[in-house]
């Protein structure tokens, strides 16, 4: 059963207006959240590059080689 309400036109306008200033801000913040996740990635790219690159061979850490070398 469909019910039917009298609105005057501005109500009608700010319901409108209203919808869409909410479906505005959840574009954005979809938007916002997508280049959040992006950047993250990025930085794990470049942190996982940064794992893969070969290290040098030192066995001893640098405080004991600077001892060895007096």
């Amino acid at each position: 059963m469909k019910y039917r309400i009298p609105v005057e036109e501005r109500h009608f306008i700010q319901m409108a207006q209203a919808a869409l200033k909410i479906s505005l801000r959840k574009i954005f913040k979809y938007e916002e959240l997508a280049d959040k996740a992006s950047k993250y990635e990025e930085l794990l790219k470049k942190n996982n590059k940064r794992r893969t690159l070969p290290k040098a061979h030192t066995t001893k850490p640098l405080l004991l080689q600077s001892i060895w070398l007096r």
